[in-house]
């Protein structure tokens, strides 16, 4: 499962789409006034992707994310006494947007899977956890341990996280990051053996989220989750209305952008429009 003659490579899978406003994209104001300009904002994006993301490799295929699931659909799915989940998020998806069905268009089944690099823990990056359950058997769940106490604890909801929705008996393994630095990021963790695809820490947008590089043969590619919503965004230093902690987004965001400049690289955000065809052009950082 090589493409283009590459030994290692990054194949998006779309599993349907979000609007959001714009003032959760490119925060307005500061501190907690960030959070109440989204619901302010009258205005929505445009429907944005939600992707996840199939790296290719010699020792067998990983997932980065699972996306969301069709039951989003669902009315009783996003809590409807949430305000954010009912006045600040639309989400469309078909039976075709599900994670098996993307990766089956690519030739892989859910039993293929080697790992599931999970870049956070909202429900647009794990929903289709469901989707997979009982059909990747082989495959290793991984995930931040601060991120799993964020979304599983007694502030869960009020953090944004759907603990609900995880799949029944959700047991990840965590990142430990004791292996070697990825430039500017002190320590990794290594998820192949040839260390060709490492997990970075990424705080920000929830305390733990993390990234993940993959050094294809012609670039590194940095599958940035939700660390910004857009590589404009990160090129901008604009943080989100999310982060909880804006000084630490800004720090990571700084190390994002020296990692991108010290090498050939790709910056492939979540919800960036932009994303899928800058992959299928190779167009660089």
């Amino acid at each position: 499962m090589t493409a283009a003659g590459r030994t290692i490579d990054v194949v998006p899978l779309t599993t349907g789409r979000v609007q959001i406003k714009p003032s959760q994209v490119r925060a307005v104001g500061a501190g907690e006034a960030r959070i109440q300009a989204v619901f302010g904002d009258p205005a929505w994006t445009a429907p944005l992707p939600i992707h996840a993301w199939l790296v290719l490799h010699p020792d067998g295929p990983l997932l980065v994310d699972a996306g969301e699931t069709p039951r989003a659909t669902e009315p009783e799915w996003y809590p409807s006494a949430h305000p954010y989940y009912a006045h600040a998020l639309r989400t469309t998806l078909d039976a075709g947007d599900a994670i098996d069905a993307q990766l089956a268009a690519h030739g892989v089944a859910p039993g293929d899977l080697r790992a599931v690099l999970l870049t956070h823990l909202h429900t647009d990056h794990v929903g289709g956890l469901n989707d997979l359950a009982a059909r990747a058997p082989h495959a290793a769940v991984w995930v931040h341990a601060q991120e799993l106490a964020d979304a599983t604890g007694a502030e869960a909801l009020l953090r944004g996280y759907l603990p609900h929705r995880l799949p029944p008996g959700f047991a990840p393994r965590s990142y430990d990051f004791v292996d070697a630095p990825v430039g500017p990021f002190a320590a990794s963790q290594a998820i192949t053996a040839d260390g060709r695809v490492r997990v970075i820490p990424t705080p920000g947008h929830t305390r733990g989220h993390v990234s993940v590089v993959v050094e294809c043969d012609d670039l590194r590619i940095v599958l940035a989750g939700d660390a910004t919503y857009a590589e404009a965004t990160l090129r901008e230093d604009a943080v989100d209305a999310i982060s909880p902690d804006e000084t630490v987004t800004r720090a990571t965001m700084a190390q994002l952008r020296a990692l991108l400049d010290a090498a050939p690289s790709m910056y492939l955000p979540t919800h960036d429009d932009t994303a899928a065809a800058r992959l299928a052009g190779r167009v660089r950082w």
